[in-house]
């Protein structure tokens, strides 16, 4: 009942927008972000809200005079109802409907909020994050990154999405690569795979895609997640990796294998040559190597430990 009647608020606050009974933008403004109902109300009286917001205005849209087909953005007059919204409430708008969304679904939602005018266009920040299904998709995208008058584009993208397919395909690593390289300021990288990844220089899918890991200096997120484990064959080089991330938040790899020759157990390891400020870390380890980890930044840590790793003697760190 509670939810149904915080929709219902939310959608009579809409309805008198656009009948002009709320004629001052600061007016809506204080009504959306004092009003109890918007600030407490359910994830479903917020859906209800976003989906009502965009019917809406496509209505808006579609009683106005068409616009040049000269014009690459959304034009409106400035009295419209869409294009007097203040600019807080429509980020506040474009936060609810983004939350608790993947990659794919951001992205698709941004491109469809810039549709309503030039005002929402600049809100939406379209082209701040990218999704890509697979390597040749990302090829594509690395193109139009570098075409002619491109570089505005590539210093925009702060979040890249990136799927490697399964089947084997000549050149993925560089194609990858291709797209990593060309998106400079990137501070997000998710990576999905449904096959066995292997992280290495001695690779020829990675080879390429370390070199460009290591380029990432503004990075702050990184993930991998896959059925399988991601292998790190040299343990030093995914520390060089590492050692190239000064400001890593968050690293996250649920299931990872390291291993090495025997001879070469004391010649890799991670060395990092500064302190990383990692406050979220999710990583696979035995028991040892749990004993062992330790980093004042730390706020979260979730380390998976196999049953036959667990040792009562070994003395393990909490991390708050």
């Amino acid at each position: 009942m509670h939810q149904t009647r915080s929709a219902g608020t939310l959608v009579a606050t809409l309805n008198a927008l656009h009948s002009g009974k709320l004629p001052s933008p600061p007016r809506l403004a204080l009504h959306l972000s004092s009003n109890r109902a918007f600030a407490s109300c359910s994830s479903t009286a917020h859906f209800a809200f976003v989906t009502h917001l965009r019917l809406l205005a496509m209505d808006m849209l579609s009683t106005q005079k068409p616009t040049s087909i000269t014009h690459t953005r959304p034009q409106q007059p400035a009295d419209s109802p869409a294009a007097a919204l203040p600019t807080e409430t429509l980020q506040h708008i474009l936060r609810l409907a983004l939350e608790g969304e993947d990659a794919w679904r951001r992205q698709s939602t941004r491109l469809s909020f810039r549709r309503v005018c030039t005002l929402w266009w600049k809100v939406a920040e379209v082209g701040t994050e990218l999704a890509v299904k697979d390597t040749m998709m990302a090829e594509w995208v690395a193109k139009q990154l570098k075409a002619k008058g491109g570089k505005a584009r590539r210093e925009r993208v702060r979040s890249l999405d990136l799927n490697i397919e399964f089947h084997k395909t000549t050149g993925k690593g560089n194609r990858l690569a291709g797209l990593i390289v060309a998106c400079p300021s990137l501070e997000k990288l998710e990576m999905h795979s449904d096959n066995w990844v292997r992280l290495g220089t001695d690779s020829a899918l990675n080879k390429p895609l370390v070199a460009a890991l290591i380029r990432l200096s503004k990075l702050k997120h990184f993930s991998y997640r896959a059925p399988h484990d991601f292998r790190l064959q040299k343990l030093a080089d995914f520390g060089k990796i590492i050692s190239s991330w000064p400001n890593l938040i968050t690293l996250i790899i649920p299931k990872c294998c390291a291993w090495s020759w025997n001879e070469e157990v004391d010649k890799d390891r991670v060395n990092l040559p500064s302190p990383i400020p990692i406050q979220y870390l999710h990583l696979p380890l035995g028991a040892e190597e749990l004993a062992r980890t330790s980093t004042p930044s730390t706020r979260r840590s979730e380390l998976r430990l196999p049953p036959s790793a667990i040792s009562t003697s070994a003395p393990l760190r909490k991390t708050s």
